[in-house]
């Protein structure tokens, strides 16, 4: 049983059929004292670094439990499983250590939540795509100053005004300079492309709806 690994560091089980929820005992410390010498004196704290789980039949939602490895956890990989539908947790946002969050095709909805900007120190990946995510992008995104991969495309309720750097308030995709693959198609996002984005040197990978969004017909397409 998954939840019985807790010393694992590393658990890659993508592309299979597993079923059922993702068990809370892979993030907890385990404790326990029994008169039995099987479970006697057992201690353990979970020291999980990647958890890749994509492409899988996984139901349920993602265990608060998971705050417990905040201070190890760098990989979180669940896209492409049937998620129960509902909002993305807040908690997500202790986990600081974060350089990869996908959470792809999960069925998530409602709002992103601000305390995704919490995640800025390491996160370089970050992939919500294919949802239905509503209201608006948060401008916490921009303090996500590392990333590399942001995609948001196919959640046709989410919003969002682009902005130049010193133009009114609104997302300044500019400033997030290190981007590499930006993908924004069949999400109704409005404004025009910043030159400072299609300037940016990284940017190897831009797509998103030019009769919605203008400017995507600048150098970011090389």
């Amino acid at each position: 049983e998954l939840g019985l690994l807790t010393a694992v560091k590393k658990l890659h089980l993508a592309h299979n059929q597993l079923t059922g929820t993702i068990p809370k005992e892979l993030f907890s410390s385990a404790t326990a004292s029994s008169s039995s010498p099987r479970t006697a004196s057992v201690s353990s704290s979970s020291s999980l670094q990647e958890l890749q789980l994509h492409n899988n039949k996984l139901t349920g939602t993602i265990p608060s439990e998971i705050t417990q490895v905040q201070t190890t956890l760098t990989v979180l990989a669940l896209g492409q499983n049937p998620l129960d539908a509902t909002a993305l947790p807040t908690y997500l946002g202790t986990l600081t250590e974060l350089a990869d969050l996908q959470l792809y095709h999960n069925g998530w909805t409602g709002v992103i939540p601000t305390e995704l900007g919490l995640l800025s120190s390491h996160l370089e990946v970050l992939a919500l795509n294919h949802n239905s995510l509503t209201g608006s992008i948060v401008t916490e995104f921009l303090l996500l100053t590392n990333l590399q991969t942001l995609h948001l495309n196919n959640n046709p309720n989410l919003q969002g005004h682009i902005v130049d750097e010193g133009g009114d308030s609104g997302l300044a995709l500019g400033r997030l300079s290190n981007l590499e693959e930006l993908t924004l198609n069949d999400t109704p996002l409005s404004g025009v492309v910043p030159e400072s984005l299609c300037q940016t040197i990284e940017l190897i990978s831009f797509v998103c709806d030019p009769d919605v969004l203008c400017g995507c017909d600048c150098a970011c397409d090389g």
